[in-house]
C-alpha cells in the first residue's frame, strides 16, 4: 500500500488496540496476524531512527505530548519506505484513557523533494559561478522591483548591498534612459510571453559599456506578480570587433578598387608597348631574317615568343583580377546553352585534334554568364590540350547532392599524379615545360576563383595516365527547378 496513511489506537500501555486495513497494507502486514507489538514495530525501523520514535511516543504516553515524527521502516517485504507517524492522548470524563494516530507513506514525496533539491542546489551553483550577469526581477504596477543579481552581475555594476524590493530606478543606481529601456523590456517581454534580447550601450561611472541582454518571462501562477530572469554579458569587446571589421572592410574594398583600377590601367599601358616591340620584332624578323648570323634570328624568334606570351600573361591577369569586382549580377543561366556557345568557341580545337565532347543534361543555375562560359571554356580547353597523343574525349554531366549541382567535366587525357590534386589550382602553376604545352599557368586558377565568387568549391580526381575528371558545385537556387 504505496503511499498510502492508516490509523491506529493503543492503550496506555502502548498496547495497539486497533489498525485499520489500510495500515495492514502499509506496512505489508496480513491482518491475521494481528497489530504487532510496540517493541516488534520499534524493530522494524532502521536503528538510527529507533530512540527518536521510542522517546515521542514515551512522551506521549507519560505527560500527554502530541508528536509527529518522521522515521524509516522497513516493511515485511524488505523495502524502506519513508514514515511520517503522528499520535495524540485521547481522554473520557476528563481522564486519559487511550493513544490514537496515523501512520502515512511519505517516500515518494521525500524522494520529489530531495531531488528538487539537488537540482536546486546545480541551479544555484551555476547561478552564483556563471561568468555571465543574471537576475530576477518582478513586475508591480508601474514599477520593476529587483529580486536577486548573482555576483557577477554585483561585480560588474558595483551593486553590493541592493536588496530585494528595490525599484529598478536611481536606488540601484541605474541611468535613466537605462531604466526605461529596461522596463520596456520587461513589460514586452511578459506581453509577449517569449524572451527578448537587445543590445545598448550602458554608461558607468569608469566610461560606458556596450551589454547583450536578454530576458524571459517566468512562468508563474495567475494570482503571483510577472516575473523576469535576465541574462546579460559584456559585449563591449565584441562591439569593437565588429567596428573594426567593418573599418578593415572598407580599407579592404577601397584597396581593392584602387587594385583593379591599376590592373586595367597596367594592362593598357603594358599591353600597348608590348604590341610595340612584338610588332616591330616580327618585322626584323620577315626582313632581315637570313641576312644576319643564326643567332640574330634565334634573337628575333625569343624577343616575338617573349612579347606574345606576356600579353598572353597580361590578359589572363585582367581577367583573374576582373572576377571579384562585383560589376556583374548573377542571373538563372541554362547551362546547356554555355556549353553550346563554348564548343562554338572551341570548334577549331575540337576539329583539329579529332575531339569528341558528349554533354549530359544540365540544369538552370543562378550564376553570372560570362563567368561561367569561361569556367567551361578552360575546363573543356585543358582536357583537349592535355589529351596526349589520343584523340580527346570529354563527358560534361552534372547531378544535384543535397543543395548544390555538382558538375563534372572528364577526360581521357594525360591526367595528374595525386600529389598535385591541390598545386594545379594555384597561380601560375604549371607542371610541363612551355615546350610541351603552351599556356600562362593561370587557367585553373581562374577556375577556381570564379567557383568560389559563386559559393562553390571545385577539386580534381586524377591518376597520372589515366584521365582526369574536375569537379565543382555550384548552389541549387530553391526558386530554379531543376
Amino acid at each position: 500500500y504505496i503511499g498510502g496513511m492508516g490509523n491506529w489506537e493503543a492503550d496506555l500501555a502502548l498496547r495497539p488496540t486497533f489498525w485499520s486495513p489500510q495500515l495492514y497494507r502499509l506496512w505489508g502486514r496480513p491482518p491475521a496476524a494481528g497489530p504487532p507489538a510496540v517493541d516488534e514495530m520499534l524493530d522494524a525501523l532502521m536503528p538510527e531512527d529507533r530512540d527518536t520514535v521510542a522517546e515521542a511516543y514515551s512522551a506521549l504516553r507519560e505527560r500527554g505530548d502530541p508528536f509527529a515524527v518522521e522515521y524509516r521502516m522497513r516493511r515485511s517485504d524488505g523495502e524502506v519506505r519513508a514514515m511520517v507517524g503522528m499520535g495524540t492522548l485521547l481522554s473520557e470524563g476528563g481522564r486519559p484513557s487511550r493513544l490514537a494516530g496515523t501512520i502515512q507513506d511519505v517516500t515518494e514525496r521525500r524522494e520529489v523533494e530531495e531531488a528538487l533539491r539537488v537540482r536546486d542546489a546545480e541551479l544555484r551553483s551555476l547561478y552564483d559561478s556563471s561568468p555571465l550577469m543574471m537576475g530576477i526581477v518582478e513586475l508591480v504596477g508601474e514599477d520593476v522591483l529587483h529580486v536577486s543579481e548573482n555576483p557577477s552581475t554585483t561585480r560588474f555594476f558595483g551593486t553590493l548591498g541592493v536588496e530585494a524590493g528595490q525599484r529598478l530606478t536611481s536606488e540601484m543606481g541605474m541611468p535613466p534612459a537605462a531604466t526605461a529601456l529596461w522596463v520596456r523590456r520587461y513589460r514586452e517581454a511578459v506581453a509577449a510571453r517569449r524572451p527578448v534580447r537587445f543590445e545598448y550601450r550602458h554608461q558607468l561611472s569608469g566610461g560606458s559599456r556596450w551589454l547583450s541582454a536578454t530576458v524571459c518571462p517566468i512562468e508563474t501562477a495567475p494570482w503571483q506578480r510577472p516575473r523576469c530572469a535576465y541574462v546579460m554579458e559584456d559585449a563591449t569587446d565584441r562591439k569593437r570587433a565588429e567596428e573594426q571589421l567593418v573599418v578593415q572592410a572598407d580599407e579592404l574594398a577601397r584597396s581593392n578598387r584602387e587594385l583593379e583600377q591599376f590592373a586595367y590601367v597596367a594592362s593598357h599601358d603594358l599591353q600597348e608597348p608590348l604590341r610595340t616591340m612584338a610588332s616591330f620584332a616580327q618585322l626584323l624578323e620577315v626582313r632581315y631574317r637570313g641576312r644576319l648570323d643564326g643567332d640574330a634570328d634565334d634573337f628575333l624568334a625569343f624577343i616575338t615568343d617573349g612579347a606574345g606570351r606576356m600579353r598572353a600573361l597580361i590578359t589572363d591577369l585582367l581577367s583573374y583580377a576582373k572576377l571579384s569586382s562585383g560589376r556583374e549580377s548573377a542571373v538563372g543561366v541554362d547551362t546547356a546553352a554555355i556549353l553550346t556557345s563554348t564548343l562554338t568557341n572551341l570548334q577549331a580545337a575540337v576539329a583539329e585534334r579529332g575531339a569528341q565532347v558528349t554533354v549530359g543534361p544540365l540544369p538552370i543555375v543562378r550564376a553570372v554568364e560570362g563567368q561561367l562560359e569561361q569556367l567551361f571554356l578552360n575546363l573543356i580547353g585543358n582536357a583537349i590540350k592535355f589529351a596526349g597523343p589520343r584523340a580527346p574525349e570529354v563527358r560534361v554531366t552534372a547531378e544535384l547532392s543535397g543543395g548544390a549541382w555538382v558538375f563534372s567535366v572528364a577526360d581521357n587525357g594525360i591526367g595528374i599524379a595525386p600529389e598535385y590534386a591541390e598545386r594545379v589550382f594555384e597561380i601560375f602553376q604549371r607542371l610541363h615545360t612551355r615546350a610541351e604545352y603552351t599556356g600562362t599557368g593561370m587557367g585553373l586558377a581562374i577556375c577556381r576563383r570564379i567557383v568560389e565568387e559563386h559559393g562553390g568549391r571545385i577539386w580534381v580526381e586524377s591518376i597520372a595516365g589515366a584521365g582526369s575528371t574536375f569537379r565543382f558545385t555550384l548552389p541549387a537556387d530553391p526558386a530554379i527547378r531543376p
